[in-house]
């Protein structure tokens, strides 16, 4: 014989109507709805760190751009520039020196553009920094090759320093 409660609870299962198969679609739907946007979040959290690796990476080719530049002028002082270099697959510069107009004929303005990974505008995450800075020709550098702290400086490895008040 059927006992009661279980006719009860019977009873009850055939009154929902779908209940349960409609409640659980809602919470599938929602599910997916947080997990693309999860995905969403997560690609463009990826998208925007290859841009700022980029524009660290095509700051710096500039900044060599213009080493380049500086070295050139000491020993050609009507170097002029090039076009766009490659360094790697990393990215590359390009170089653009000119006398100012109305300025001392001594003084040089340097020009670089950084990019990364390379100069072509479509590539994936393209990246471009200018820099630019002036030079006057003629004066011999008080240190050929110096490094300057206002602080502390850390060297490790094979360290020969000749300097006066050095304790290195």
């Amino acid at each position: 014989m059927i006992d009661r409660k279980f006719k009860i609870s019977f009873e009850f299962a055939q009154k929902q109507k779908g209940y349960l198969l409609i409640t659980s679609y809602i919470l599938i739907t929602v599910l997916s709805i947080f997990s693309l946007a999860l995905f969403a979040r997560h690609n463009i959290f990826l998208q925007a760190g290859e841009r700022n690796q980029n524009r660290l990476i095509a700051f710096q080719m500039a900044e060599g751009g213009v080493d380049l530049a500086i070295s050139s002028l000491r020993t050609n002082p009507g170097y002029t520039g090039q076009g766009y270099t490659a360094l790697g697959t990393g990215g590359g510069y390009s170089v653009t020196v000119s006398v100012p107009a109305n300025q001392n004929p001594l003084i040089r303005q340097i020009a670089a553009a950084g990019f990364s990974p390379s100069n072509n505008t479509n590539a994936r995450a393209y990246e471009t920094r200018p820099v630019q800075t002036y030079v006057k020709l003629g004066q011999k550098p008080v240190f050929d090759q110096a490094i300057f702290s206002t602080h502390q400086l850390d060297m490790s490895g094979f360290v020969l320093v000749h300097s006066y008040n050095s304790s290195v």
